[in-house]
């Protein structure tokens, strides 16, 4: 165990460290792509601004510029529309901008304007969504941009405030404000995005802060640049996504790596853990294995027939009463501990069954060291994987309880059929001369109803002794039938003479009895047992058959045994009463109580049939569909069952 424990621990150690070394490389290749992702992150961002830059810097510096003409503070104190709209609209429409706000310095607008497209005729007057003007400029900016959210879309705003050439350091108060902006559209957008590869989309506002975020996929970037509001607060997002073909090669390289990393590690993992996994499985397993044997009180083993050596669970061990300790498992050791009286049959079953390479069941008694006497039974089955080297493996279980509960009953059952026995000959003292007086008392009454009161009484007595009669014949059947009793019984012949019999009651009732058993067809049987067999199956077909039905007697062989069949077209069974109807004093229902029958017949023709080795089963298809009675009787020629043998 101790040299297994280290040739584990070094696999493992080996194993560790070429799991940490591809772990490295592993770790190396998706850094590096990272890294390259941030940096191609950041190359792009970069021309991004540069390039909005330049598409807004015009106008941005052209604003400034207006801003500083003496005409322009002459206009905001003498405003001319006839002026504003050749001099500044004109001019700024180079520019390509959508809307234009001037405002005096007390917030007064003078002038607004609004075009869909720049250089579109068409004007409109667009108000800034804003209480007043001069709160842009309270941060103290001279030249603020931002954004606003107009229902023609997301607009960038540039101010500026109007101080003319006299002051050009914007040192002193403004005369007023000049306003002017350009719309975020989609044409404008796909230009941009033409001009920088990117796709862009405008989006609501969110909680992110415009750097750069972690790119969904690793082959494709994407960032989101904030639109701010006058007030600081973002009126939107601009979402910037773009293809990275030069990451995705390398992600491709990368990912293929890591597929070829990640099989040699998980080889190398699966090499070492899977004898640990499976000794803990095994463990496990055993452990679970040994509570339910105990709980079962059983074990099991395993023997090599060639070379004798012989394995055994703990369990095994505990129900012999053996210490494991110092207790070399063997077939000999087992021998030891089987009772004397037991010991031969035990070693010629397990003999034979190794020369055969067959299974086998034998129950035993063994003596424990102790002293303790206790019953077994041992089961074992032959296999080989080869064909070529065999082993027999098996359980034993201690049924001492059982085998003692059973005895309990079998004698249970036995004071019941003494007592029946005894109680029918008691009964059948008194009721002989009564069935002989009572008919003479009947015929010698001259008053009608005594004679009417004698023939009740009669057929009473009748009955009790029928009664009486079954009882004593079904505890005469509760052993098997002796070796010595077995004769050579033709089917046929012996059905024919019951249906001899019955063949009144038959016609009265216009049934039909057909006997279709093959004329070579013998059993080895009791041949007054199997003519008491027929006789109660065609009384009860007959009694609960419509008239003019038919009732038929079939029998094929199937290898040692003959299964036989009564079928008739009666008043049939439901599926729960066929569990019930060999027991005893058993009546399916009311139309048999009709009948005076006791209910013992199927129950005698069951211990018939059991006590030749056979079988007995009902099957209907249900109520008023008729019943098929079918047992089993073993061929004659076949070897009988030993004595004691029941189904």
């Amino acid at each position: 165990m101790r040299d297994g424990f280290i040739r584990n621990s070094a696999l493992g150690a080996l194993a560790a460290l070429l799991v940490v070394g591809l772990s490295i490389f592993l770790h190396r290749d998706f850094r590096d792509l990272d890294l390259l992702v941030n940096g191609r992150i950041a190359e792009k961002k970069a021309i991004f601004e540069q390039l909005t830059r330049l598409r807004t810097e015009p106008l941005a510096k052209a604003v400034a510029d207006y801003t500083l003409w003496d005409d322009m503070v002459r206009y905001v104190r003498h405003p001319s529309e006839q002026w504003v709209r050749n001099e500044v609209d004109v001019s700024l429409e180079t520019f390509n901008f959508n809307g234009l706000w001037l405002y005096r310095a007390d917030g007064t607008l003078l002038h607004a304007l609004f075009k869909e497209k720049p250089g579109q005729p068409h004007r409109e007057t667009l108000l800034l969504p804003i209480q007043s003007v001069r709160t842009v400029f309270a941060g103290g900016n001279p030249f603020p941009r931002f954004f606003i959210r107009t229902d023609r879309g997301v607009m960038e705003i540039f101010g500026a405030g109007i101080f003319g050439m006299n002051d050009p350091q914007r040192r002193g108060q403004p005369a007023g404000y000049l306003l002017a902006g350009t719309l975020w559209d989609r044409r404008q957008l796909a230009e941009l995005g033409r001009l920088t590869g990117c796709s862009l989309t405008l989006d609501e506002p969110t909680t992110t802060d415009g750097s750069a975020a972690a790119p969904r996929r690793k082959d494709r970037l994407t960032f989101f640049r904030p639109l701010p509001g006058f007030d600081g607060k973002p009126v939107g997002q601009l979402q910037v996504s773009a293809d990275l073909p030069d990451v995705q090669h390398l992600l491709r390289n990368s990912t293929a790596n890591a597929i070829m990393e990640g099989l040699l590690i998980a080889g190398l993992l699966t090499m070492v853990i899977f004898a640990l996994i499976s000794r803990q499985r095994l463990h496990k397993a055993n452990r679970s294995r040994d509570l339910a044997q105990r709980l079962a009180q059983a074990g099991s083993w395993e023997r090599d027939p060639a070379s004798g050596v012989c394995s055994w669970s703990a369990n095994q061990f505990r129900i012999f009463g053996l210490a494991k300790a110092g207790t070399i498992p063997s077939l000999e050791a087992f021998y030891r501990l089987v009772h004397p009286e037991d010991l031969e049959r035990v070693r010629e079953t397990i003999e034979r069954a190794t020369r055969e390479r067959t299974g086998y069941e034998v129950t035993f008694r063994l003596i424990r060291p102790d002293g303790e006497l206790r019953w077994m039974t041992s089961k074992g089955e032959m296999y080989s994987f080869d064909g070529l080297s065999w082993k027999i493996v098996g359980s034993t279980q201690d049924v001492t309880e059982f085998t003692m509960i059973e005895n309990r009953l079998a004698t249970i059952v036995k004071q019941k059929d003494m007592f029946i026995s005894r109680l029918g000959h008691d009964l059948k003292t008194p009721l002989t001369p009564l069935t002989l007086l009572l008919p003479l008392i009947r015929e010698m009454a001259d008053d009608g109803e005594i004679r009417r009161m004698a023939e009740i009484c009669t057929d009473s007595a009748r009955h009790m002794q029928n009664i009486t009669g079954k009882y004593l014949k079904l505890a005469r059947l509760t052993t098997a039938v002796s070796h010595h009793e077995l004769l050579p019984v033709n089917l046929t012949a012996a059905a024919a003479g019951s249906c001899t019999e019955f063949a009144e009651t038959a016609g009265r009732r216009r049934i039909t009895l057909d006997n279709r058993i093959s004329g070579d067809l013998d059993v080895l049987a009791d041949p007054a047992q199997i003519e008491e067999l027929f006789a109660n199956l065609l009384d009860n077909a007959v009694k609960f058959s419509p008239p003019e039905s038919a009732i038929v007697l079939e029998a094929i062989r199937q290898e040692e045994m003959i299964v036989v069949m009564v079928q008739d077209r009666g008043i049939g069974l439901e599926p729960h009463q066929t569990e019930h109807i060999f027991d005893e004093l058993y009546k399916a229902d009311d139309s048999r109580h009709e009948t005076g029958a006791p209910g013992l017949g199927l129950s005698i023709s069951k211990r018939i049939v059991l006590n030749h080795g056979g079988t007995i089963r009902a099957a209907s298809p249900g109520k008023d569909q008729g019943t098929t009675i079918s047992f089993t009787l073993p061929a004659a020629g076949r070897a009988h069952p030993m004595e004691g043998e029941q189904l």
